[in-house]
């Protein structure tokens, strides 16, 4: 999952993935999250929300939020991060409110929020489970995964389709009206659904997610915990508690995730070379970078564009 998409190449990207914990973490981008096979544990802000199959949920922009699953190896779904170009009249309202609860249960998902989901990720409008292409064989591989002989790409059970990919269409072939359409579709069945609520004064004061924000706009850079802690007003201690407590990981481990997931969308959408990737993303060295990529995708991350860009 992409915690920032600033300089991503799409205003939408789709991703068919299996469930994992992931961190708290905010971006400009609507989230929203379908729940194909087994449950998902979403939390917003400070509340943690239930999700089983068939649900569907949506995150407003800028709101902290995180996953945890404890189900079955099998839980899956599908996730798309729609940038603000996409939302249209919606934007403003969103802006201002948040939903409570952000999960709307199955028997209540609308008919049309299915139809645009599988539409966004290319699927036949029939295929309940069987997650086959809409029609290119191109599709057909993608949403099938890598080939059998790339098992260490398979690893990182994740699909990304790229909206070329999902649509068979170019840039000015009338893609940016599609993109709009479909997540405008499901934003008009989904927000009366939902209760809305105004957002609070707790971004200010609470110390999650001021640290969730303050790595999102300085991850770049060379960061430390100790100035993080002076520019947050709390001691190194308290905030290596937050990390620890919960993130459950350290400060050089967040930092550097955050890092990783905006290096691979600068190796899935650009031509830049593996070094102007990692010094974009803020890795002070190409030994840490590659380090960090091995422990979470099993290989390179010149062999990780080679797979994806294989699709």
């Amino acid at each position: 999952m992409l915690p920032l998409y600033e300089n991503t190449e799409y205003d939408l990207e789709i991703m068919r993935m299996k469930f994992s914990h992931f961190p708290p973490h905010l971006h400009k981008a609507l989230e929203c999250v379908f729940v194909e096979e087994g449950t998902l544990e979403i939390g917003v802000s400070q509340e943690l929300y239930h999700m089983e199959k068939g649900d569907f949920a949506l995150v407003f922009p800028g709101m902290i939020h995180h996953y945890q699953t404890f189900g079955p190896s099998a839980s899956r779904g599908i996730f798309v991060l729609a940038a603000p170009t996409l939302l249209g009249g919606f934007s403003q309202k969103m802006s201002g409110f948040c939903p409570d609860p952000p999960v709307i249960s199955s028997e209540n998902v609308h008919p049309d929020i299915r139809y645009a989901l599988k539409a966004l990720a290319g699927l036949k409008k029939d295929e309940e489970s069987a997650a086959k292409p809409q029609t290119a064989a191109f599709r057909q591989k993608a949403l099938a995964g890598l080939k059998k002989d790339e098992e260490s790409a398979a690893k990182s059970n994740m699909t990304v389709l790229r909206p070329e990919s999902v649509f068979g269409l170019k840039e000015g072939e009338g893609m940016l009206p599609l993109r709009q359409a479909y997540v405008q579709i499901i934003l008009a069945r989904s927000l009366p659904c939902l209760h809305l609520t105004e957002r609070t004064a707790y971004e200010g004061h609470d110390l999650i997610y001021q640290t969730v924000a303050y790595v999102a706009g300085h991850y770049r850079e060379q960061v430390s915990l100790t100035g993080m802690a002076k520019e947050l007003g709390c001691s190194p201690y308290v905030l290596s508690r937050v990390f620890s407590g919960t993130f459950h990981m350290n400060f050089n481990q967040y930092v550097n995730k955050v890092r990783l997931e905006y290096a691979v969308g600068l190796l899935m959408n650009t031509d830049d070379s593996v070094t102007e990737v990692y010094l974009d993303a803020g890795f002070d060295s190409q030994r840490t970078f590659n380090r960090v990529f091995r422990e979470s995708f099993h290989m390179s991350p010149r062999e990780y564009r080679k797979s994806k860009n294989a699709l």
